[in-house]
């Protein structure tokens, strides 16, 4: 948080672009930043899979990504991997 709050302060965010956020807590956070600055265009890059199939994005944090920061993209960069995957939530 600190980081988003030292750039938009220092200066200013024309444009805003995510990269690895591994956790809920981490998508929670700059979901809840991107939010309360109004921070636009915001282009999100799900990093979910990596290029060799690897998982990057735990389980149980992909209904934060459906749900908290994909609705706030004006765009997304999913990888092939990504953009084929079920995104599916762990159960329980």
């Amino acid at each position: 948080m600190k980081q988003i709050e030292a750039c938009v302060s220092d200066v200013g965010c024309d444009a805003v672009k995510t990269g690895m956020l591994s956790s809920t807590a981490i998508i929670e956070a700059v979901a809840a930043a991107i939010s309360s600055h109004k921070l636009k265009p915001l282009v999100v890059d799900p990093m979910m899979i990596a290029k060799s199939g690897a998982p990057l994005l735990k389980a149980e944090a992909i209904t934060a990504l459906k749900t908290r920061l994909l609705p706030l993209a004006t765009v997304g960069t999913p990888n092939l991997h990504e953009a084929g995957a079920q995104m599916k939530e762990p159960p329980g």
